[in-house]
């Protein structure tokens, strides 16, 4: 990553000094804008802003609008950006491996100069590009310290995404731009959460009743042999639910096939040395921790996955796919 990083930063120099001198004439009036604390999630991956340095940058409120910067929205949609001084004009043109990249800087409220800039164009593969606010009045390219901004309103129209926020509690928010879904794909979503609802909820049984005999001072052969069974058949039904057919999932899913994966394989070896004679408060295996005993261990993997399904799904309701 730092590698790649720092390519880019080279490759990125001039065009970030071109933007810092020549995208901010002294002719347009400067205003101030506010550094905007928000988790922004592209496809449903968590995701930062980048300038042509390679230094994170944080998401803008300008007269009550998001501000996102441009060349961000460029690596999201697979375009290179340049920038065309004789025209004042920012390209977003060819096709790259699209990159959404993650970092976890945290910006703390400031201020800071901004320069509305209506004679700055924004062109996409050759098309000149125009853009209007919710009002319908026309809104144009913000300039931010070498870098040019645009309203979400504008992102999601150049993204062809639907964008929407969740406010998380009274000092952060959630923004998501996604892939717009059909009413066969939302049914489909539907179906899948009610699923995952079902088998929460025994997750969540499980893990009581197991709880319930944690005190006893031996834990049979037997017993823990019928609740690695009860989680091998929550796992199976895991794996046999339906997919929904929508791009988002190509991020989400991965993730839940390594949660399946992982938690068989310690069920695996758990089951191996209890068959092969082990009693399992002896059973030390997958999480390497010599505090925990194998029954232990079991529950506590069994609380981690009951946990990560449980967020899993409450994502899905909280608006990412709905």
């Amino acid at each position: 990553m730092k590698t790649k990083r720092y390519g880019r930063m080279l490759a990125g120099t001039l065009l970030a000094m071109q933007l810092f001198t020549v995208l901010a004439p002294a002719a347009l009036a400067v205003d101030t804008a506010k550094t905007y604390r928000v988790d922004l999630f592209v496809e449903g991956v968590k995701t930062s802003c980048w300038d042509a340095n390679g230094v994170e940058i944080p998401v803008l409120t300008y007269k009550e609008s998001t501000y996102v910067p441009l060349r961000s929205v460029g690596q999201w949609m697979g375009k290179e950006v340049g920038w065309d001084a004789s025209n004042r004009t920012i390209t977003l043109q060819g096709s790259v491996a699209p990159n959404v990249e993650r970092a976890n800087t945290f910006y703390a409220d400031s201020v800071l100069d901004v320069t509305p800039s209506p004679d700055v164009k924004v062109v996409v593969d050759g098309t000149a590009r125009s853009f209007t606010g919710a009002d319908g009045n026309p809104v144009y390219p913000l300039l931010v310290n070498g870098s040019a901004y645009l309203p979400l309103r504008a992102i999601g129209e150049l993204l062809g995404m639907e964008v929407f926020w969740i406010q998380v509690d009274s000092n952060s928010d959630e923004i998501f731009l996604r892939t717009p879904l059909s009413d066969a794909q939302k049914q489909q979503m539907q179906v899948y959460i009610d699923a995952l609802d079902e088998i929460c909820v025994q997750l969540k049984d499980l893990d009581r009743q197991l709880n319930s005999v944690r005190g006893q001072p031996v834990v049979t052969s037997e017993a823990a042999l019928a609740a690695a069974d009860s989680m091998y058949a929550l796992l199976d039904q895991l794996e046999a639910l339906e997919i929904p057919e929508a791009k988002i999932w190509e991020t989400y899913i991965p993730r839940l096939e390594y949660g399946i994966t992982s938690e068989r394989a310690m069920l695996d070896e758990f089951t191996a040395a209890v068959k092969g004679g082990k009693t399992p408060d002896e059973c030390l295996y997958i999480t390497n921790d010599l505090n925990k005993n194998g029954w232990d261990d079991l529950l506590h993997a069994l609380a981690w996955f009951n946990i990560s399904l449980n967020q899993y799904t409450k994502n899905i309701k909280a608006g990412q796919y709905n």
